[in-house]
């Protein structure tokens, strides 16, 4: 079993917190922040552990979009 990738880590390596996952008032899944138009690498991260990489190959926003048809769920997102 890998060890956790925390969110220090991707900081360290130039990631950056752009932004938050929030549920809200009609339980509707919104990103709180501002998402790169440009391609790269993203992490979503909940307690200070990365849960998950990708790459967006076009636009992290257009990638980050369709998270959010996703089952709700608080994610904190670094790229």
């Amino acid at each position: 079993m890998r060890p956790p990738l925390l969110v220090q880590t991707l900081v360290e390596g130039q990631f950056r917190c752009i932004g938050a996952w929030r549920i809200d008032a009609t339980g509707v899944l919104e990103f709180d922040g501002i998402m790169p138009k440009e391609p790269g690498v993203y992490a979503f991260a909940m307690d200070g552990v990365a849960q998950y990489v990708g790459v967006a190959s076009a636009s992290l926003a257009k990638r980050l979009y369709f998270y959010r048809d996703l089952p709700p769920r608080s994610e904190r997102t670094c790229a």
